[in-house]
């Protein structure tokens, strides 16, 4: 709790880190139980901290305003629109980055609604067509090297080596 920390109104909210990817991380720590909703958030939570940091200039979680969180999911909303995300996963990004700034802030001062404030779009809960491959299609890839998929290395190493998603490799730029 934030209370319970050394000296909270320190850098990262006194999070035990100078940075902001693994003071989120050190906040999921203190406010979950679960390691995998975690992982899960810490990794969404990367992708904010790495963009804020890059667009914004910003390094430390106490200059994070609710306009920069607007941003942000103007961002997200921009990869929705070129077709790189769904519109759940532009809200389940967002609020990552709500959950870990209210176990960081202790409060919910800094936070942004993703549709009704963020502008993101609702989720339809329908799915707009069938992706599964065969078992036969699915095998054949599975054997190939990632280069015979049309695959590039970054690609095919976050594969092999456990990028949560997709997404998270998308919203990183590439």
């Amino acid at each position: 709790m934030r209370s319970e920390r050394t000296n909270p109104d320190s850098r990262n909210f006194g999070l035990r880190s100078r940075d902001m990817g693994k003071a989120g991380l050190n906040a999921l720590k203190e406010g979950m139980k679960s390691f995998q909703s975690i992982a899960t958030i810490h990794d969404r939570w990367s992708v904010f901290s790495a963009w804020i940091k890059s667009e914004q200039g910003i390094k430390d979680m106490r200059d994070i305003e609710k306009a920069h969180l607007v941003a942000y999911a103007a961002h997200l909303n921009d990869h929705y629109e070129r077709g790189e995300i769904a519109p759940s996963t532009a809200q389940n990004y967002l609020s990552a980055v709500n959950r870990v700034m209210e176990i960081a802030r202790g409060d919910r001062q800094v936070r942004v609604d993703p549709v009704s404030e963020g502008g993101l779009p609702k989720r339809s809960g329908i799915a707009t067509g069938d992706r599964s491959v065969s078992e036969a299609a699915h095998n054949a890839a599975m054997g190939q090297p990632p280069s015979a998929l049309g695959l590039c290395w970054n690609y095919s190493v976050i594969l092999v080596c456990g990028s949560r998603n997709r997404s998270s490799w998308m919203l990183l730029g590439h």
